[in-house]
Formats: C-alpha cells, sequence, structure tokens
C-alpha cells in the first residue's frame, strides 16, 4: 500500500461512524506523541466532550446544560488503529460506539497539562 498523507485539519470536525452505522461524533481533537523527526497519533477524541475539552469549558457547560436538564452526550477516546481513514469523506470506526473508551474528567486534567507543557516550550 502507498503511503498516504493526511493532514490533520482535513479530519477535525468531520463526521465519524462506527461499524453499526450509527454517528459516533465528530473528531474533535487528536493526540499525538513526538517520536524522533515525526508525530504519531495514539489516538482521536470525538464527540461533544471532546470539543468542550478542547475548548476548555466543559465544566461550566456542563454545569449549564444539567441545569437545563439536558444529558451529557460523552465523547470517545478512538485508538489510532480503530478509526478507518481511507475515505476521509466518510470516516468509519472498526468498532461500535460502546467498545470505545468514554472521556473522563482525568482526561480533561491530563489534557490541561499537555497545553501547559506545549505553551511552555514555545
Amino acid at each position: 500500500m502507498a503511503n498516504r498523507e493526511l493532514h490533520i485539519e482535513q479530519l477535525l470536525g468531520k463526521k465519524v461512524f462506527d461499524s453499526e452505522g450509527k454517528h459516533a461524533g465528530r473528531i474533535e481533537e487528536v493526540i499525538a506523541e513526538h517520536h524522533g523527526d515525526e508525530w504519531v497519533v495514539q489516538e482521536y477524541w470525538i464527540g461533544r466532550n471532546a470539543l468542550l475539552h478542547r475548548f476548555s469549558a466543559r465544566d461550566v457547560v456542563r454545569s449549564l446544560l444539567g441545569f437545563f436538564g439536558a444529558k451529557e452526550n460523552a465523547g470517545y477516546k478512538v485508538p489510532w488503529d480503530k478509526l478507518d481513514l481511507t475515505h476521509p469523506k466518510r470516516l468509519r470506526l472498526h468498532c461500535p460506539c460502546h467498545e470505545l473508551e468514554k472521556l473522563s474528567g482525568e482526561d480533561d486534567e491530563a489534557g490541561q497539562k499537555r497545553r501547559g507543557k506545549r505553551k511552555q516550550k514555545k
């Protein structure tokens, strides 16, 4: 198979469907680690909680939604190998949503620490 390049900005905000055809959410965050000269994707975060995490507003918005009686829609962590990128306009998971790990408050804290480290490096 030929090595194909796909830019992250082309993925952000794209709808993702699970293996059963259900809408799983949109890609809101891409988690990668630096290895030598490359960045290697570890996982994708999808769903509303991933979006709220990205804007560091999860707790505030969750409180407001709870006040109005809205149910929280959990986001998911998608391991790099569970997302089929062969058709970027129609992203599909290799599994149903219920098999994915849900995002948690601990993920928010880890993301904030990661953002802090990035800011310090600049």
